[in-house]
């Protein structure tokens, strides 16, 4: 009995970690490096437009449109935005260390370190 009340608190700490892993590497800047669109097409922006998110805001700064944030909330990989009286939701797509694709209403945004 002592085995099994073991194995699963290890097994819940193991969970644990490994969630607060993937949502530390969202967190921070990112660099826009593309918006791929639903019809295939991609808008390379340029440099110095980025994405920055942090536990309770998500900011993007884009030349052409300017600095804009945004509160959300995650469950799993959604993320919902409240963009005024709107709700708007993106879907983390892939996360890593130095790479994040999430799939916005306006296309899929490539996001680097």
């Amino acid at each position: 009995m002592k085995h099994l009340i073991v194995y699963f608190i290890l097994l819940y700490s193991l969970i644990a970690c490994a969630n607060t892993e993937q949502t530390d590497h969202l967190y921070g800047q990112w660099s826009l490096e593309a918006v791929i669109f639903d019809d295939g097409s991609k808008n390379n922006p340029g440099a110095g437009n980025y994405v920055e998110v942090t536990p309770d805001y998500i900011t993007e700064v884009i030349s052409s449109i300017g600095r804009r944030q945004y509160p959300y909330h995650r469950e799993g990989n959604l993320l919902t935005l409240t963009v005024g009286d709107e709700v708007v939701r993106w879907e983390i797509v892939a996360v890593g260390e130095e790479h994040l694709h999430i799939q916005t209403p306006i296309g899929r945004y490539i996001l680097r370190r």
